[in-house]
């Protein structure tokens, strides 16, 4: 039995496509599962997906990137949004009001990293509080792409990381910056949530200051280099 889609799952899959863009019609970019707490929101099948079918493109104009290269630019672009503006209002009414990141952590759940690298690190406050949202955003769910620049992926960025949760279900293909399309890695079943693995060479510490999360039993595939190894003694 085809489970039913979101309206907010719809309403992007049809701006999507009104810009050249795909969304498989058997998966909500929106949905909601057991685990997700308050707030959290995922990708889930409606029916059962056949490995190696796409279910997301994203063409350029779909794209939410700044002038300039940097992440802080695109902080701005995204801050200076607002819903009013229909164009990106599809897109933006699915950000999260709160995302998970450490400027988010109260000082109680702050100091559990008392003594640690990133307990001892400098979290710089942010005065306005679009501006704050933005950051948390882009820090959580930017891509770094080859060539410097920073960007959103409307669709592809709801995706939750594979760590932890589901088995990775998708692979992401880039044509030279203009297009992205996420295909499925394996055989979907319905209402199986779809996931994407964020970086399979990220240690704990990184993956906590991009993501604001560390997976359980999480093992670090990273090589650390001499100058780190010194730095940390």
């Amino acid at each position: 039995m085809r489970r039913s889609r979101s309206l907010e799952g719809h309403n992007l899959a049809v701006w999507l496509a009104h810009c050249g863009g795909f969304c498989n019609a058997s998966i909500d970019l929106h949905g909601k599962l057991a685990c997700d707490q308050e707030g959290e929101f995922s990708v889930v099948t409606l029916t059962d997906i056949a490995k190696g079918s796409v279910l997301l493109r994203i063409p350029a104009a779909c794209t939410l990137r700044a002038a300039e290269s940097t992440r802080a630019a695109l902080i701005r672009r995204l801050a200076g949004l607002t819903q009013m503006e229909l164009f990106w209002a599809p897109y933006l009414l699915l950000l999260p009001a709160e995302p998970s990141s450490l400027q988010v952590w109260t000082a109680e759940e702050f100091n559990l990293l008392s003594g640690t690298q990133i307990g001892n690190a400098v979290l710089a406050p942010v005065e306005h509080a679009p501006v704050e949202r933005a950051a948390h955003v882009v820090r959580t769910r930017s891509v770094h792409l080859e060539d410097g620049s920073w960007i959103l992926l409307p669709g592809i960025d709801g995706l939750n990381d594979a760590q932890g949760r589901a088995v990775a279900a998708t692979t992401l293909t880039i044509d030279n910056c203009n297009c992205f399309e996420m295909k499925a890695g394996r055989h979907l079943r319905i209402g199986e949530e779809v996931t994407h693995c964020y970086s399979k060479c990220m240690d704990s510490a990184e993956l906590l200051i991009q993501y604001g999360f560390v997976p359980p039993d999480h093992d670090s595939p990273r090589v650390f280099s001499v100058r780190e190894i010194y730095a940390a003694c």
